[in-house]
């Protein structure tokens, strides 16, 4: 057999010894695109599967103070690949050789378009290395290890802390974690805690930053001090926090009052793989459904700005905020630790501070992150005892690993600060208002929210509208269903169905379909509902007229006060017979007709 240039050619590319050239035949693109992929994973070109998409490593030069998130210089984030960056990637690390058939040779080429397009498309099935969260400092293991600067195949982590760390004993006692945990309150020292338990907080935080990598979720720790604490060092506290964890400063972003706006910038931070994120001086209330899930769940489908598609981000950051008397609302209330400060002045801000404190952050930062892991091996070493904290669902890895050492080490405990978030949720208030009035109000019988709202807005039916019952519940359905200036049935439906099976101490709020598929509200009590007993019919028009003993009768100046809950049914149930559809006239029967 003869052999051909096509052969040669062939007998080239099998003879090769350099893997950094790439031979381009035709019909052989995933050949191509496997060695290509095979290139940038060996040359370390930063390129990982981070969720369900592949991307690259890449440092921020300069933020400037207009772009909504704020980067300190040379932070590293996670950028998507594009065709351009594959192209380039795969010129530069290595030689392209096409073979040309009326030459009989092989000549230099460019990288192949299709090539870099199936990589970026295909990226996360290819082999590039899965990537679970990166760390800025070396990574304490729930089972004792340490693992330092690199990429870990085994816990998909990419540890960004080159040269040398200082280590922890091997076996640490717990006196050596008391003497660490003293050098970290040494490191705040000038703090102004409200109380033992903010202190504890914070020292959590620090603690909490360092192996954030390693949890499968923690909580928000939220940094406020009162209304007049401008000054205090909030954000100064947060810096410092990230500073530890990962060397620079957070990804600081404003939360907007208007709804959706803040879960946009939350949903970028979270794409570009921030390692700390702070929500800055946060002047509205804070209560996201993704920033919920974001502190609780493994990972989010966010869908990208600019692009119809979505991708599952894993949800590995440290969250921080910082506020004066910040608002914490609904769910968020258990996922939060306080850290409460109180200057006690209303100019903290003219306090002298003889401290520099990122400046020492950075300083000692290899001897802070050897503490944090001495504090954590010590009482791994010690047998992980059992300190009988109150459960936290969502967060058993945390409370081990956190919370446990701390009370080890007889500190408070910094979950307690959630006691006063709980206290001051105005929508829990709300939930407490409504439950209550709604109960005395209406009982067993209950009400729609129709009903409801023509209770304490429309004309009297009967002379009971200015009782102080009534008044509780028009105040509790103002504050939850007032539109443009009135109250609205339609705003109090929505928070009803949003608030079904709530419950408030020993009342739960329940809805049960009535006639016409219309929900009909009712609060239950394990106490047993109360109001409304005894066996005396009711009539509709007795109670207008005031006639029926269960509206007008009892004894003394005022028979009304003792059953004030019977009145409001009473008028409930009037309004419903006055509403009532009139009687259907037979049809008239015409002559003549048959049967």
């Amino acid at each position: 057999m003869t052999e051909t240039a096509t052969d040669r050619g062939v007998a080239w590319l099998d003879q090769r010894s350099d893997d950094s050239e790439i031979y381009i035949r035709q019909g052989e693109i995933d050949r191509v695109v496997r060695e290509a992929v095979r290139l940038l994973t060996r040359s370390e070109a930063g390129i990982y599967v981070w969720g369900d998409t592949p991307r690259r490593i890449a440092r921020v030069d300069t933020s400037t103070p207009g772009d909504a998130i704020q980067h300190d210089p040379d932070t590293t984030i996670l950028r998507p690949l594009t065709t351009g960056y594959i192209s380039y990637a795969l010129a530069e690390r290595g030689t392209w050789w096409r073979w040309d058939v009326r030459a009989a040779e092989w000549r230099p080429t460019d990288p192949p378009p299709r090539a870099a397009s199936m990589i970026v498309d295909a990226g996360d099935v290819l082999g590039f290395p899965r990537l679970r969260a990166r760390a800025g400092c070396p990574q304490l293991l729930p089972d004792g290890r340490i693992q330092g600067h690199g990429y870990h195949a085994d816990t998909g982590l990419l540890i960004e802390a080159p040269g040398e760390w200082p280590a922890p004993p091997e076996a640490p006692t717990r006196e050596d974690a008391l003497a660490a945990v003293e050098r970290l309150r040494e490191l705040v020292r000038y703090y102004p805690w409200a109380s033992p338990s903010a202190e504890s907080a914070a020292l959590a935080a620090i603690i909490t930053g360092v192996i954030r990598p390693t949890l499968p979720a923690a909580p928000m720790f939220a940094i406020s001090a009162p209304l007049s604490g401008a000054g205090t060092g909030k954000s100064l506290l947060a810096r410092a926090i990230a500073t530890i964890a990962t060397g620079t400063g957070p990804a600081a972003i404003t939360w907007p009052a208007a709804p959706g706006e803040g879960a946009k910038r939350l949903d970028a931070t979270h794409l570009a793989g921030d390692l700390v994120i702070a929500i800055d001086n946060a002047t509205a209330a804070l209560d996201d459904d993704a920033l919920c899930t974001a502190l609780t769940e493994p990972a989010r489908d966010i869908r990208e700005l600019g692009a119809s598609r979505t991708t599952r981000a894993p949800m590995v950051a440290m969250h921080l905020a910082t506020g004066n008397a910040m608002t914490i609302r609904g769910d968020l209330t258990r996922r939060t630790i306080m850290v409460h400060l109180d200057p006690q002045t209303d100019a903290p801000d003219e306090r002298d501070i003889p401290q520099d404190l990122i400046g020492e952050c950075r300083r000692r930062r290899g001897e802070i992150v050897r503490d944090v892991h001495t504090i954590l091996r010590a009482y791994h070493t010690a047998g992980e005892p059992d300190m009988r904290l109150r459960p936290m669902g969502d967060y058993r890895a945390w409370t081990r690993r956190v919370r446990s050492p701390l009370a080890w080490l007889e500190l408070p405990d910094p979950a307690t600060t959630q006691d006063a978030l709980r206290a001051d949720d105005p929508q829990r208030d709300a939930r407490v208002a409504m439950l209550t009035a709604w109960h005395e109000a209406f009982g067993a019988d209950g009400a729609t929210a129709r009903e409801a709202v023509e209770l304490v807005t429309g004309d009297p039916a009967c002379h009971h509208l200015g009782d102080d019952i009534t008044e509780r519940l028009r105040d509790a359905i103002e504050a939850v269903a007032t539109r443009r200036g009135r109250i609205d049935s339609m705003a109090l439906g929505r928070w009803l169905r949003s608030a079904r099976n709530a419950r408030v101490g020993r009342l739960t709020l329940t809805g049960e379909t009535a006639r016409g598929g219309v929900l009909r509200w009712i609060v239950h009590s394990d106490g047993g509902d109360g109001g409304g007993g005894g066996d005396t019919p009711y009539t509709p028009a007795r109670c207008v007229r005031g006639e029926s003993d269960k509206c007008g009768g009892g004894g003394g100046d005022d028979p009304h006060r003792r059953h004030r809950p019977h009145h409001l049914r009473h008028r409930v149930a009037t309004m419903r017979w006055l509403r009532r559809p009139a009687a259907r006239a037979p049809p008239p029967v015409r002559r003549g007709a048959g049967p």
